[in-house]
Protein backbone atom coordinates (compact mmCIF):
# COMPACT_ATOMS: atom_id res chain seq x y z
CA UNK A 1 0.00 0.00 0.00
CA UNK A 2 2.79 2.45 0.87
CA UNK A 3 4.46 1.84 -2.49
CA UNK A 4 1.22 2.49 -4.36
CA UNK A 5 0.53 5.65 -2.38
CA UNK A 6 4.05 6.85 -3.18
CA UNK A 7 3.63 6.07 -6.87
CA UNK A 8 6.38 3.45 -6.75
CA UNK A 9 6.15 0.14 -8.61
CA UNK A 10 5.64 -3.16 -6.81
CA UNK A 11 8.16 -5.76 -7.95
CA UNK A 12 6.38 -9.07 -7.39
CA UNK A 13 9.58 -10.97 -8.21
CA UNK A 14 11.12 -9.62 -4.99
CA UNK A 15 8.29 -10.70 -2.69
CA UNK A 16 8.72 -13.99 -0.86
CA UNK A 17 6.04 -15.83 1.08
CA UNK A 18 7.44 -18.19 3.66
CA UNK A 19 7.17 -19.05 7.28
CA UNK A 20 8.07 -17.41 10.54
CA UNK A 21 11.42 -19.05 11.33
CA UNK A 22 15.11 -18.42 10.70
CA UNK A 23 15.27 -21.10 8.02
CA UNK A 24 12.46 -19.39 6.13
CA UNK A 25 14.42 -16.15 5.96
CA UNK A 26 17.54 -18.03 4.95
CA UNK A 27 15.72 -19.90 2.17
CA UNK A 28 13.97 -16.79 0.89
CA UNK A 29 17.24 -14.85 0.70
CA UNK A 30 18.89 -17.84 -0.94
CA UNK A 31 16.26 -17.84 -3.68
CA UNK A 32 16.76 -14.11 -4.30
CA UNK A 33 20.51 -14.66 -4.60
CA UNK A 34 20.12 -17.64 -6.95
CA UNK A 35 17.68 -15.67 -9.12
CA UNK A 36 20.05 -12.67 -9.10
CA UNK A 37 17.17 -10.44 -7.93
CA UNK A 38 18.72 -8.88 -4.85
CA UNK A 39 16.77 -5.84 -3.65
CA UNK A 40 18.21 -2.70 -2.05
CA UNK A 41 16.57 -3.59 1.27
CA UNK A 42 14.44 -6.26 2.94
CA UNK A 43 11.68 -5.91 5.52
CA UNK A 44 11.24 -9.29 7.17
CA UNK A 45 7.95 -10.43 8.69
CA UNK A 46 9.65 -10.87 12.08
CA UNK A 47 13.07 -10.88 13.70
CA UNK A 48 13.74 -14.64 13.41
CA UNK A 49 13.16 -14.44 9.65
CA UNK A 50 15.46 -11.41 9.52
CA UNK A 51 18.16 -13.35 11.40
CA UNK A 52 17.99 -16.17 8.84
CA UNK A 53 18.14 -13.60 6.05
CA UNK A 54 21.15 -11.99 7.73
CA UNK A 55 22.95 -15.33 7.88
CA UNK A 56 22.51 -15.95 4.15
CA UNK A 57 23.52 -12.36 3.29
CA UNK A 58 26.74 -12.77 5.29
CA UNK A 59 27.48 -16.15 3.65
CA UNK A 60 27.23 -14.44 0.28
CA UNK A 61 29.85 -11.93 1.41
CA UNK A 62 27.49 -8.98 1.32
CA UNK A 63 27.64 -6.23 3.91
CA UNK A 64 24.75 -4.75 5.86
CA UNK A 65 24.04 -1.85 5.45
CA UNK A 66 26.49 -1.07 2.61
CA UNK A 67 25.26 -3.69 0.12
CA UNK A 68 21.73 -4.30 1.36
CA UNK A 69 19.45 -2.99 4.09
CA UNK A 70 17.62 -5.33 6.47
CA UNK A 71 14.83 -4.61 8.95
CA UNK A 72 13.13 -7.07 11.29
CA UNK A 73 9.79 -6.81 13.02
CA UNK A 74 9.04 -7.62 16.67
CA UNK A 75 12.00 -6.13 18.58
CA UNK A 76 13.31 -9.49 19.75
CA UNK A 77 16.27 -9.13 22.15
CA UNK A 78 18.47 -11.23 19.85
CA UNK A 79 18.59 -8.30 17.40
CA UNK A 80 20.99 -6.41 19.66
CA UNK A 81 23.55 -9.23 19.89
CA UNK A 82 23.88 -10.23 16.23
CA UNK A 83 26.50 -8.53 14.08
CA UNK A 84 25.66 -6.06 12.82
CA UNK A 85 22.88 -5.25 15.29
CA UNK A 86 19.59 -5.57 13.46
CA UNK A 87 17.20 -2.68 12.97
CA UNK A 88 13.79 -3.84 14.15
CA UNK A 89 10.29 -2.47 14.50
CA UNK A 90 8.79 -2.76 17.97
CA UNK A 91 5.38 -4.33 18.48
CA UNK A 92 3.78 -2.90 21.63
CA UNK A 93 1.62 -5.94 22.34
CA UNK A 94 -0.09 -4.56 25.43
CA UNK A 95 -1.09 -1.35 23.68
CA UNK A 96 -2.17 -3.28 20.60
CA UNK A 97 -4.39 -5.36 22.88
CA UNK A 98 -5.96 -2.19 24.28
CA UNK A 99 -6.72 -1.14 20.70
CA UNK A 100 -8.33 -4.52 20.06
CA UNK A 101 -10.51 -4.07 23.15
CA UNK A 102 -11.63 -0.63 21.94
CA UNK A 103 -12.45 -2.04 18.50
CA UNK A 104 -14.49 -4.89 19.99
CA UNK A 105 -16.33 -2.45 22.26
CA UNK A 106 -17.18 -0.32 19.24
CA UNK A 107 -18.40 -3.34 17.28
CA UNK A 108 -20.44 -4.49 20.29
CA UNK A 109 -22.01 -1.06 20.70
CA UNK A 110 -20.44 -0.40 24.12
CA UNK A 111 -18.41 2.49 22.72
CA UNK A 112 -19.66 4.96 20.12
CA UNK A 113 -16.54 6.93 19.20
CA UNK A 114 -12.89 7.31 20.01
CA UNK A 115 -10.92 10.41 19.18
CA UNK A 116 -7.53 8.70 18.84
CA UNK A 117 -5.36 5.85 20.01
CA UNK A 118 -1.61 6.29 19.92
CA UNK A 119 0.74 3.39 20.33
CA UNK A 120 3.98 4.10 22.21
CA UNK A 121 7.23 4.24 20.31
CA UNK A 122 10.85 4.83 21.07
CA UNK A 123 14.06 5.22 19.14
CA UNK A 124 16.90 3.01 20.32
Amino acid sequence: MALKLSGLPIHDELIRFGGMYEEDGYNSMDSLIKEDTIPDAILAVNDPVAIGTLQRIKEEGMNIPNDIGLIGFSNNQITSVVSPPLTTINQPFYSMGKGRRILLDMIGGKLKTISSLRLPWKRN
